[in-house]
Formats: structure tokens, sequence, C-alpha cells
């Protein structure tokens, strides 16, 4: 499982973070169709950034439950690279568009350190809010 987030950097834990998430398999269907979509070009490049954090969410989450159903497992050893890699592709999207972070914290900000599933968590959190209002 993942390392404590630095004391300087307070993302939302995974259960807040992901409180009102859809369920895995769920999220899995739709982020299936947003890539169709934007490959396609049905959908255009305002729905990246939103694919991008879905599919980095949804990999911290399927990371999190295979660490719990069964630690150390070549399964979740699997799942940790994918959450990590997914995470990396989101901030290097951020640090292209810096218009789109919708948290505190940008992904260059000294405060993440080697946070980067913690920096999805605090964009999801940051989404999800923005989407409800």
């Amino acid at each position: 499982m993942m390392a404590a987030t630095p004391d300087a950097f307070k993302a939302p834990p995974p259960e807040t973070a992901y409180a009102d998430a859809p369920e895995l398999l769920y999220e899995a269907a739709q982020l299936t169709r947003y890539s169709t979509r934007l490959t396609t070009g049905e959908d255009g490049p305002d729905k990246e950034r939103e694919y991008r954090l879905r599919r980095a969410a949804h990999a911290d989450r399927f990371a999190l439950l295979a660490d719990d159903l069964s630690p150390n497992s070549p399964t979740a050893e699997h799942a940790e690279h994918e959450a990590a890699r997914t995470a990396r592709d989101l901030a290097a999207w951020d640090r292209d568009h810096p218009e789109d972070v919708a948290g505190p914290y940008g992904p260059t900000s000294p405060e993440l350190g080697r946070t980067v599933r913690a920096y999805v968590r605090q964009e999801y959190a940051a989404w999800k809010a923005g989407t409800e209002k």
C-alpha cells in the first residue's frame, strides 16, 4: 500500500476522495465509452482531462482493493504500477494544462513530493465537488 502522505500535503484519504465514486465495474465501462468517444472524435478535447482523471482514480481504487484482497501478490503489484502510471499521465497533462488543475496543489508543487497518487485523490475530490454544484 502507498506510504503516508507527507504533512505538507494533506490529500484526502481514499475513502473520502472516492466516497461517491461509481462502482469499479461501472466506471470501467464508462472509461471504455470515454476512450472510444475521444478516439472517434465524438467527444472533444475538453473531455480528455476528465477521462485521464477518472482513469487514474479508477486505477488507484483498483490498486487499493487489490492490495487489501491480496497484499504483495503479482496482481496487487501490477495494479500499483498501473495506478502510478495513470497518475503520472494525469500529472503530465496538468503540467501542460495548468488551467485544468482543480485542487490547491499543482502537479509540480514541492508540497507533493513523490505523492502522485495522492495528487489524483486531491484532483478527483475537487472535480467531484465541482460537478455536484
